[in-house]
């Protein structure tokens, strides 16, 4: 409590068997101006993400700066340690996030810049998978989620976006589009929130979920093994 009598205020929540990395990982709730009496309500609807030895990358996106995040810098929760940038007007909403913070984008050219490794190079015949939480406010647009494309270059790279009907949708960059190697139908762009999965199985199968169930799968062609660095 400060001298005006507010409290900063935290909520964890997680499964006994990570209970070690409770307060590095567990934060449901993040407030920094509630008076005494406040009631909160907070999200626990899906299990708290805890990384293991093939986590290669984990943003909370919580700005905790117990970890050095703050306007300008995301920190990797998996051991790989690759931290974030904020480019342009990206910025941190401690209580904006479906757990705790996150991160809100206006879709000009704002982004979380993150270099790339040898270990974000996945190899063609390796499997990998994107997931995150996304709630989309802007609507009839085209949303980049992840990318890692080479600038100017259609044949290479993946991006991980929704089109402007709101269907989720993985493909390559096609002059601010997005070329759909694969796509769901379910509208996601409807200002709620949303867990998306895409799952690539080496280089040419790939399968998206929305909110737990499989929406899509199908052949695409793309390369994963690319230089390029992540955009989120």
């Amino acid at each position: 409590a400060d001298g005006a009598n507010t409290l900063e205020t935290f909520i964890y929540g997680v499964n006994e068997s990570s209970t070690t990395n409770f307060y590095k990982h567990a934060l449901l709730l993040h407030n920094t101006s509630a008076s005494p009496g406040t009631n909160f309500t907070y999200n626990w609807t899906s299990q708290i993400v805890i990384p293991d030895k093939n986590t290669v990358l984990l943003f909370h996106l919580d700005n905790n700066s117990n970890y050095g995040e703050n306007r300008t810098h995301v920190y990797d929760f998996a051991l790989a340690r690759h931290n974030g940038s904020a480019v342009a007007n990206a910025f941190p909403n401690v209580s904006g996030g479906y757990f705790a913070g996150g991160w809100e984008f206006d879709g000009t050219g704002d982004y979380l810049l993150i270099d790339n490794t040898g270990i974000l190079d996945f190899d063609d015949n390796g499997n990998f998978t994107w997931a995150f939480w996304t709630r989309i406010r802007d609507t009839g647009k085209v949303h980049y989620m992840v990318s890692k494309d080479p600038a100017g270059v259609t044949t290479s790279g993946y991006i991980i976006g929704t089109n402007a009907t709101g269907s989720v949708v993985m493909g390559k960059n096609n002059a601010g589009n997005i070329n759909t190697q694969v796509g769901t139908v379910s509208n996601v762009s409807d200002r709620k929130w949303h867990h998306i999965a895409v799952a690539f199985n080496t280089e040419t199968n790939v399968s998206i979920y929305i909110d737990g169930g499989l929406e899509a799968s199908g052949n695409g062609a793309f390369d994963d093994n690319t230089n390029s660095n992540i955009n989120v």
